[in-house]
């Protein structure tokens, strides 16, 4: 009777021990899933957006902008000496808030959610940009907005403010007038290209913006600009008259 008594003991007591440890695996289990929801629910608190800087000598002010509204600068995607984008993250339940606000910034050329189908069109106008131009705004009527002619013809506009156009348009120009242009461009030193005409005691001056190349040189001063640069920029803009983006 004794030895069947301590049998009962051991047996009740193993019992015990491996209900005990299946309680403690199943709420580890409940924790990890648990967790694993907690993951999954922050995750889809943020959204991403791709960004396209305006001027790609300014990523750190950009990165200090995004950082300093209390967003998540995540990665660049882009970085050419010319052309720089970047991924950055905002709230999901303020993606439009934030969308509209940094459109408005001429800190970034566009500002776009993060699509397969956008990302491979950032990346094409950036590998096959022969000449970009920018303009900078001023307090009187001057013209503000950015410029891509593409190897294929494809004249990208972003009219902002004081332009006949308002927004994005994309038109394509003739075979000769691409030609016309990287000719000109082409036909520019290279040390006219490695120098800004600029002055720092002029006020209310709006800069123009021209990328060629891994180049980009800022004017203000036009009289100090020479002549092939000057020229090369009046054919530019002579097709942005003529396609009646700009008066």
């Amino acid at each position: 009777m004794k030895y069947i008594l301590i049998s009962f003991l051991m047996i009740a007591t193993a019992c015990n021990r491996q209900i005990t440890t299946s309680t403690k695996k199943s709420t580890q289990n409940t924790k990890e899933v648990s967790s694993e929801k907690e993951t999954t629910n922050m995750q889809d608190l943020s959204s991403t957006l791709i960004v396209v800087l305006n001027n790609a000598n300014e990523i750190e002010n950009a990165k200090s902008l995004i950082t300093n509204s209390g967003l998540t600068w995540q990665s660049v995607v882009i970085n050419k000496e010319n052309f720089k984008a970047a991924l950055i993250k905002v709230p999901t339940d303020k993606k439009e808030f934030w969308l509209n606000r940094l459109k408005s910034d001429n800190t970034f050329y566009s500002v776009d959610e993060n699509k397969k189908e956008t990302l491979q069109n950032i990346v094409s106008i950036s590998d096959n940009t022969i000449v970009k131009i920018r303009k900078t705004a001023c307090r009187g009527y001057c013209p503000v907005f950015t410029a891509f002619l593409l190897n294929d013809g494809t004249l990208v506009f972003n009219g902002l403010k004081n332009t006949l156009i308002e927004g994005k348009r994309e038109v394509v120009i003739s075979k000769l007038e691409v030609g016309e242009i990287k000719k000109m461009f082409e036909a520019v030193t290279v040390s006219s290209l490695n120098q800004n005409f600029t002055n720092a005691n002029l006020m209310d001056v709006p800069s123009t913006f021209i990328n060629y190349r891994e180049h980009q040189i800022e004017i203000q001063v036009w009289k100090n600009v020479p002549s092939k640069l000057k020229n090369a920029y009046d054919s530019f803009e002579k097709i942005l008259k003529e396609q009646k983006m700009i008066k």
